[in-house]
C-alpha cells in the first residue's frame, strides 16, 4: 500500500512538475512573441528627436486606439501607445487587438489629451534580462542609469514632442494614499505640490526646473511580481 502511495504522489509531482515548465516555457514564449511583434512595426528610419521611428499616419488608420508612439535616444524603450474607455482592454492584447501577454503601453481611459498630466501605464515583465514593454523602467531607479537616459520622445497626433525625466520614484500603493496620477490641477500651488511629492519620493537626484505651465507625462510600471509598489517616471514636455 506504501509504495502505491508514494508512486501516486510520485506521479502526482512530475505531473506538477511538468505542468509548471509547460506554463514557465508557454510565458517565455508568449512573451518574446509579443516582443517580436513590436519590433516588426518600428522601421529601417533611425529615431531622433525630429524623426519617428514609425508612421503615425499608418499606425492610426491600422488601429484608431493608437495615439503615439514612445521610444528614448538611447533605445531603453520604443513602444506604441493606445488609448481605450477601459484600463484594462490592452493589458493583453497587442496593437493588432490579438492576445497578447505582454499587452500594449496605454494612457489613463480618464485622460484627455489636454491634459497637463497624462499618465501611462505599462507591464513589467518578470524574465531575467528583460528589456520588454516597461521593464526598462526599473533601471532608472539607479542615478547613473537614469543620467544616461533622461529624455525620451513621443510622436503624437500633432508632432513629435520631447520629456525630461525630474523624478524617478517607488510607490508603495498599499499605504501610500498620493495620487500620483492627477491630471488636472485647480490652482499653480495644486500642481507644485504634486511636483514637490514627486520630488521628495525621488530614487533620484535631478536639477530640472519645473514650472506651473509645463505639461507633465508619467510612466508607470510594477515593481515586483504580486507587489503593490509601482516605479513611476516623471517627465515634463521641453519646449521647442
Amino acid at each position: 500500500m506504501n509504495r502505491i502511495v508514494g508512486k501516486i504522489i510520485l506521479a502526482l509531482c512530475a505531473g506538477t512538475i511538468a505542468f509548471c515548465g509547460f506554463n514557465i516555457y508557454s510565458y517565455y514564449d508568449q512573451m518574446h512573441t509579443a516582443s517580436s511583434s513590436f519590433s516588426q512595426l518600428i522601421t529601417t528610419v533611425k529615431a531622433s528627436e525630429t524623426v519617428s521611428p514609425v508612421s503615425y499616419e499608418e499606425l492610426s488608420a491600422k488601429n484608431t486606439d493608437y495615439r503615439g508612439w514612445i521610444w528614448f535616444d538611447s533605445s531603453l524603450i520604443s513602444l506604441p501607445i493606445v488609448q481605450t474607455e477601459e484600463n484594462d482592454y490592452y493589458l493583453k492584447k497587442n496593437l493588432d487587438k490579438e492576445y497578447s501577454l505582454g499587452g500594449t503601453p496605454f494612457i489613463d481611459a480618464a485622460n484627455s489629451m489636454t491634459d497637463q498630466n497624462l499618465t501611462i501605464y505599462g507591464h513589467t515583465v518578470f524574465m531575467d534580462d528583460s528589456n520588454l514593454v516597461f521593464t526598462p523602467l526599473r533601471k532608472l531607479l539607479d542615478q547613473n542609469t537614469y543620467d544616461q537616459n533622461k529624455r525620451f520622445h513621443i510622436d503624437w497626433k500633432d508632432g513629435i514632442k520631447t520629456y525630461q525625466i525630474f523624478a524617478v520614484c517607488s510607490v508603495d500603493q498599499s499605504d501610500d494614499s498620493w495620487n500620483y496620477t492627477q491630471n488636472i490641477f485647480q490652482t499653480d500651488d495644486a500642481f507644485y505640490d504634486f511636483v514637490h511629492q514627486a520630488y521628495k519620493r525621488s530614487a533620484i537626484t535631478s536639477d530640472i526646473d519645473v514650472a506651473a505651465t509645463d505639461n507633465l507625462v508619467t510612466l508607470q510600471t510594477c515593481a515586483e511580481l504580486h507587489s503593490q509598489t509601482r516605479i513611476v517616471v516623471f517627465a515634463k514636455e521641453l519646449s521647442k
